[in-house]
Protein backbone atom coordinates (compact mmCIF):
# COMPACT_ATOMS: atom_id res chain seq x y z
CA UNK A 1 0.00 0.00 0.00
CA UNK A 2 1.00 3.69 0.06
CA UNK A 3 2.57 5.05 2.50
CA UNK A 4 1.59 8.89 3.21
CA UNK A 5 4.86 11.07 3.84
CA UNK A 6 4.16 14.37 5.51
CA UNK A 7 7.84 15.37 6.66
CA UNK A 8 11.10 14.41 5.12
CA UNK A 9 15.35 15.05 5.11
CA UNK A 10 16.74 15.33 1.98
CA UNK A 11 17.08 12.01 0.33
CA UNK A 12 20.23 11.51 -1.99
CA UNK A 13 21.61 8.17 -2.38
CA UNK A 14 25.30 7.10 -2.65
CA UNK A 15 27.34 4.42 -2.87
CA UNK A 16 31.10 4.36 -4.79
CA UNK A 17 34.93 2.91 -3.94
CA UNK A 18 36.72 4.06 -0.89
CA UNK A 19 40.10 4.44 0.35
CA UNK A 20 40.78 4.23 4.09
CA UNK A 21 43.36 6.43 6.10
CA UNK A 22 41.70 7.09 9.44
CA UNK A 23 38.54 7.43 11.39
CA UNK A 24 36.77 9.39 14.66
CA UNK A 25 33.80 6.99 16.61
CA UNK A 26 31.38 9.69 18.86
CA UNK A 27 29.91 7.91 21.61
CA UNK A 28 26.76 5.19 21.08
CA UNK A 29 23.74 6.87 22.25
CA UNK A 30 19.59 6.31 22.00
CA UNK A 31 16.71 8.39 21.09
CA UNK A 32 13.01 7.91 20.66
CA UNK A 33 12.23 9.24 17.21
CA UNK A 34 9.01 9.69 15.76
CA UNK A 35 7.24 12.05 12.78
CA UNK A 36 8.75 15.56 13.94
CA UNK A 37 11.84 16.07 13.35
CA UNK A 38 14.00 16.53 15.93
CA UNK A 39 18.03 16.29 16.75
CA UNK A 40 20.52 15.87 19.38
CA UNK A 41 24.35 17.56 19.21
CA UNK A 42 27.06 15.04 18.99
CA UNK A 43 30.15 15.94 21.32
CA UNK A 44 32.49 17.33 19.13
CA UNK A 45 34.91 18.61 21.70
CA UNK A 46 36.87 15.74 21.80
CA UNK A 47 37.07 15.34 17.36
CA UNK A 48 40.57 16.06 16.34
CA UNK A 49 40.73 18.71 13.71
CA UNK A 50 41.19 17.30 9.96
CA UNK A 51 38.79 17.45 6.78
CA UNK A 52 36.46 14.71 7.42
CA UNK A 53 34.75 13.39 3.96
CA UNK A 54 33.03 10.41 4.84
CA UNK A 55 30.63 8.55 7.12
CA UNK A 56 29.00 5.38 8.24
CA UNK A 57 26.37 5.21 10.87
CA UNK A 58 24.67 1.91 12.67
CA UNK A 59 21.86 1.48 15.10
CA UNK A 60 19.34 -0.98 15.98
CA UNK A 61 15.72 -0.30 15.33
CA UNK A 62 12.27 -0.91 16.78
CA UNK A 63 8.80 -0.13 15.82
CA UNK A 64 6.88 1.59 19.15
CA UNK A 65 3.69 2.98 18.14
CA UNK A 66 1.45 3.96 14.58
CA UNK A 67 3.06 1.55 12.26
CA UNK A 68 6.65 2.42 11.05
CA UNK A 69 8.92 0.86 9.18
CA UNK A 70 12.41 0.91 9.45
CA UNK A 71 13.15 2.30 5.19
CA UNK A 72 10.97 5.56 7.03
CA UNK A 73 14.24 6.35 9.34
CA UNK A 74 16.08 8.97 7.77
CA UNK A 75 18.26 11.01 9.52
CA UNK A 76 21.09 14.26 8.61
CA UNK A 77 24.55 15.61 9.77
CA UNK A 78 24.15 19.17 10.58
CA UNK A 79 25.74 22.30 11.93
CA UNK A 80 22.98 23.20 13.76
CA UNK A 81 19.51 21.80 15.25
CA UNK A 82 17.49 20.93 12.67
CA UNK A 83 14.90 23.55 12.73
CA UNK A 84 17.50 26.43 11.69
CA UNK A 85 20.40 24.23 10.21
CA UNK A 86 21.22 25.23 6.75
CA UNK A 87 24.22 22.99 5.93
CA UNK A 88 23.73 19.07 5.96
CA UNK A 89 27.34 17.31 6.11
CA UNK A 90 25.48 14.47 4.92
CA UNK A 91 21.43 13.37 4.65
CA UNK A 92 21.59 9.89 2.94
CA UNK A 93 17.77 8.72 3.00
CA UNK A 94 16.98 5.13 3.76
CA UNK A 95 19.27 2.65 4.81
CA UNK A 96 20.05 0.02 2.50
CA UNK A 97 19.21 -2.95 4.27
CA UNK A 98 15.92 -1.08 5.40
CA UNK A 99 12.57 -2.93 4.51
CA UNK A 100 9.12 -1.46 4.30
CA UNK A 101 7.20 -3.28 7.42
CA UNK A 102 7.71 -2.80 11.25
CA UNK A 103 10.84 -5.95 11.94
CA UNK A 104 12.93 -4.54 14.16
CA UNK A 105 16.32 -4.51 12.33
CA UNK A 106 20.15 -3.08 12.92
CA UNK A 107 20.58 -0.41 10.03
CA UNK A 108 23.48 0.20 8.54
CA UNK A 109 25.02 3.17 6.13
CA UNK A 110 27.96 4.48 4.61
CA UNK A 111 28.94 6.91 2.26
CA UNK A 112 30.69 10.36 1.37
CA UNK A 113 29.70 13.90 3.17
CA UNK A 114 28.17 16.71 1.09
CA UNK A 115 30.59 18.81 2.66
CA UNK A 116 33.74 18.29 4.46
CA UNK A 117 33.77 18.26 8.33
CA UNK A 118 36.88 20.18 10.29
CA UNK A 119 36.58 18.75 13.73
CA UNK A 120 35.55 20.87 16.40
CA UNK A 121 32.74 22.77 15.05
CA UNK A 122 29.02 22.17 15.76
CA UNK A 123 28.20 18.65 14.83
CA UNK A 124 24.67 17.50 15.02
CA UNK A 125 22.31 14.48 14.68
CA UNK A 126 19.21 14.93 12.83
CA UNK A 127 16.62 12.05 12.87
CA UNK A 128 12.84 11.62 11.57
CA UNK A 129 10.32 8.66 10.96
CA UNK A 130 8.72 10.00 7.83
CA UNK A 131 5.63 8.24 8.19
CA UNK A 132 2.92 11.00 10.37
CA UNK A 133 1.59 9.74 13.60
CA UNK A 134 4.72 7.00 14.03
CA UNK A 135 7.03 6.37 16.38
CA UNK A 136 10.31 4.13 16.82
CA UNK A 137 13.21 3.20 19.10
CA UNK A 138 16.47 3.96 18.05
CA UNK A 139 19.18 2.54 20.02
CA UNK A 140 23.16 2.07 20.26
CA UNK A 141 23.40 4.65 17.45
CA UNK A 142 27.23 4.74 16.28
CA UNK A 143 28.29 7.61 13.60
CA UNK A 144 31.79 7.13 12.57
CA UNK A 145 33.63 9.98 10.85
CA UNK A 146 36.39 9.27 8.51
CA UNK A 147 39.56 10.47 5.75
CA UNK A 148 37.97 8.07 2.94
CA UNK A 149 37.88 9.22 -1.10
CA UNK A 150 36.15 8.53 -3.53
CA UNK A 151 37.98 7.33 -6.60
CA UNK A 152 37.89 9.97 -8.86
CA UNK A 153 36.54 9.45 -12.50
CA UNK A 154 37.92 8.81 -15.99
CA UNK A 155 38.55 12.40 -17.15
CA UNK A 156 39.62 14.23 -19.70
CA UNK A 157 42.32 16.55 -18.75
CA UNK A 158 42.45 19.93 -19.87
CA UNK A 159 45.81 20.72 -17.94
CA UNK A 160 46.62 23.68 -16.10
CA UNK A 161 44.12 26.84 -17.21
CA UNK A 162 45.53 30.51 -18.08
CA UNK A 163 43.59 33.28 -18.54
CA UNK A 164 41.47 33.24 -21.68
CA UNK A 165 38.98 30.55 -23.02
CA UNK A 166 39.25 27.09 -23.02
CA UNK A 167 37.16 25.46 -25.91
CA UNK A 168 36.56 21.69 -25.97
CA UNK A 169 33.82 20.24 -28.40
CA UNK A 170 32.39 16.28 -28.39
CA UNK A 171 29.21 14.07 -28.70
CA UNK A 172 27.10 13.80 -26.05
CA UNK A 173 24.81 10.19 -25.89
CA UNK A 174 21.59 9.92 -24.46
CA UNK A 175 22.38 8.51 -20.31
CA UNK A 176 25.61 10.01 -20.86
CA UNK A 177 27.81 11.98 -18.44
CA UNK A 178 31.39 13.21 -20.05
CA UNK A 179 34.01 14.45 -17.43
CA UNK A 180 36.78 16.93 -17.95
CA UNK A 181 39.28 18.45 -15.47
CA UNK A 182 41.46 20.96 -14.90
CA UNK A 183 43.73 22.65 -12.57
CA UNK A 184 43.33 26.20 -11.31
CA UNK A 185 45.52 29.06 -8.75
CA UNK A 186 43.14 30.24 -6.47
CA UNK A 187 39.52 31.73 -7.58
CA UNK A 188 39.38 34.95 -5.15
CA UNK A 189 36.14 36.94 -5.99
CA UNK A 190 37.06 39.75 -4.00
CA UNK A 191 40.10 40.07 -5.72
CA UNK A 192 38.40 40.32 -9.17
CA UNK A 193 38.77 36.66 -10.31
CA UNK A 194 36.83 34.71 -12.23
CA UNK A 195 36.20 31.09 -14.01
CA UNK A 196 33.17 31.11 -15.67
CA UNK A 197 31.72 27.62 -17.35
CA UNK A 198 29.29 27.49 -20.35
CA UNK A 199 27.80 25.13 -23.03
CA UNK A 200 26.90 27.81 -25.37
CA UNK A 201 27.45 26.62 -29.06
CA UNK A 202 25.88 23.06 -28.31
CA UNK A 203 23.37 21.93 -30.55
CA UNK A 204 21.65 18.75 -28.64
CA UNK A 205 18.22 17.32 -29.25
CA UNK A 206 15.98 14.99 -27.17
CA UNK A 207 14.82 17.32 -24.56
CA UNK A 208 11.73 17.99 -22.78
CA UNK A 209 11.60 21.74 -23.26
CA UNK A 210 11.51 23.85 -26.61
CA UNK A 211 13.70 22.15 -29.12
CA UNK A 212 15.69 20.00 -26.89
CA UNK A 213 19.01 21.76 -26.80
CA UNK A 214 19.15 21.64 -22.71
CA UNK A 215 22.20 20.35 -21.12
CA UNK A 216 23.74 19.95 -16.92
CA UNK A 217 26.76 21.05 -15.79
CA UNK A 218 28.38 19.99 -12.24
CA UNK A 219 32.00 21.09 -10.61
CA UNK A 220 33.29 18.87 -8.18
CA UNK A 221 36.57 19.55 -5.98
CA UNK A 222 39.49 16.71 -6.55
CA UNK A 223 37.95 15.27 -2.91
CA UNK A 224 34.60 14.93 -5.03
CA UNK A 225 32.75 17.47 -2.93
CA UNK A 226 30.01 19.03 -5.51
CA UNK A 227 30.92 22.58 -5.53
CA UNK A 228 28.13 23.84 -7.88
CA UNK A 229 25.62 22.82 -10.45
CA UNK A 230 23.72 24.27 -13.19
CA UNK A 231 20.70 23.21 -15.21
CA UNK A 232 19.91 26.10 -17.48
CA UNK A 233 21.64 29.61 -17.80
CA UNK A 234 18.13 31.75 -18.26
CA UNK A 235 15.35 29.39 -18.17
CA UNK A 236 12.84 32.33 -17.97
CA UNK A 237 14.27 33.30 -21.57
CA UNK A 238 14.19 29.83 -22.78
CA UNK A 239 18.01 29.33 -22.60
CA UNK A 240 18.41 25.66 -21.59
CA UNK A 241 22.42 25.66 -21.75
CA UNK A 242 24.40 25.66 -19.01
CA UNK A 243 25.86 28.67 -17.52
CA UNK A 244 28.45 28.35 -13.73
CA UNK A 245 30.20 31.19 -12.85
CA UNK A 246 32.77 31.37 -9.70
CA UNK A 247 34.46 34.12 -7.86
CA UNK A 248 33.64 37.85 -9.37
CA UNK A 249 30.25 38.01 -10.63
CA UNK A 250 30.14 37.69 -14.87
CA UNK A 251 26.84 38.93 -14.82
CA UNK A 252 25.71 36.00 -16.08
CA UNK A 253 22.07 34.77 -15.41
CA UNK A 254 22.63 32.18 -12.60
CA UNK A 255 23.97 34.06 -9.55
CA UNK A 256 28.30 33.27 -8.34
CA UNK A 257 28.82 30.34 -6.57
CA UNK A 258 31.40 31.31 -4.36
CA UNK A 259 35.09 31.52 -4.46
CA UNK A 260 37.81 28.16 -5.40
CA UNK A 261 40.71 27.31 -3.53
CA UNK A 262 43.55 26.14 -5.54
CA UNK A 263 43.87 23.14 -7.00
CA UNK A 264 41.95 20.31 -9.58
CA UNK A 265 38.64 20.40 -10.41
CA UNK A 266 35.91 18.03 -12.25
CA UNK A 267 33.35 19.13 -14.66
CA UNK A 268 30.59 16.83 -15.44
CA UNK A 269 28.63 17.32 -18.31
CA UNK A 270 25.19 16.06 -19.14
CA UNK A 271 21.61 16.41 -20.64
CA UNK A 272 18.66 17.14 -19.18
CA UNK A 273 17.72 15.11 -16.44
CA UNK A 274 21.40 14.92 -14.75
CA UNK A 275 21.71 13.97 -11.08
CA UNK A 276 24.90 15.50 -9.14
CA UNK A 277 25.19 13.85 -5.52
CA UNK A 278 28.72 13.80 -3.18
CA UNK A 279 31.72 11.69 -4.13
CA UNK A 280 31.41 12.22 -7.89
CA UNK A 281 27.35 11.34 -7.51
CA UNK A 282 26.84 12.17 -11.38
CA UNK A 283 24.59 9.97 -13.07
CA UNK A 284 22.29 10.80 -16.29
CA UNK A 285 18.30 9.35 -17.65
CA UNK A 286 18.91 11.93 -20.51
CA UNK A 287 17.54 11.41 -23.74
CA UNK A 288 19.21 14.22 -24.93
CA UNK A 289 22.06 13.47 -27.17
CA UNK A 290 24.17 15.81 -29.95
CA UNK A 291 26.92 17.75 -30.32
CA UNK A 292 28.65 19.90 -27.45
CA UNK A 293 30.80 22.68 -26.97
CA UNK A 294 32.08 23.50 -23.41
CA UNK A 295 33.66 26.78 -22.65
CA UNK A 296 36.07 27.89 -19.69
CA UNK A 297 36.63 31.40 -19.27
CA UNK A 298 39.06 32.98 -16.38
CA UNK A 299 41.20 35.96 -16.09
CA UNK A 300 43.77 34.32 -13.57
CA UNK A 301 47.13 33.19 -14.73
CA UNK A 302 48.34 29.54 -15.46
CA UNK A 303 49.93 28.26 -12.05
CA UNK A 304 53.67 27.73 -12.42
CA UNK A 305 55.00 23.89 -12.03
CA UNK A 306 56.63 25.82 -8.36
CA UNK A 307 52.90 27.06 -7.39
CA UNK A 308 51.40 23.47 -8.30
CA UNK A 309 54.16 21.79 -6.17
CA UNK A 310 53.81 24.58 -3.32
CA UNK A 311 50.29 23.21 -3.10
CA UNK A 312 51.00 19.60 -2.56
CA UNK A 313 53.37 20.09 -0.11
CA UNK A 314 50.62 21.81 1.85
CA UNK A 315 48.58 19.51 1.14
CA UNK A 316 20.57 25.40 -6.53
CA UNK A 317 19.47 22.74 -8.60
CA UNK A 318 15.88 23.69 -10.13
CA UNK A 319 13.19 20.88 -10.55
CA UNK A 320 11.30 21.22 -13.23
CA UNK A 321 7.62 19.89 -13.75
Amino acid sequence: MMRAIRAGIALVALATTTTAFGQYTFPSFNRTVNSTAGSVPLPTGAVPAGSYTSYSVSLNWSALSGGPWSDEAIWALTEAPIASATTFYADPGPAPNSQSNGTARTLNWSGFLDTPYSGGDPLHFAHLQTFGGSSAQWNSISVTLGFDTPAAPTAIDLGNLGAGMTMVTGTLNPGQVIWYKFTIPEIDGGAGDFLTLDTHGSTLTGGSFGDGNDSELGVYSSAGALKGTNDDCDFSSGDLLSCMNFGADQLLPPLPLGDLSAGTYYVALGGFDTSYGAAFGASSTSPVSGSYKLTLNTNVPEPTTLGLLALGLAGLRRRRA
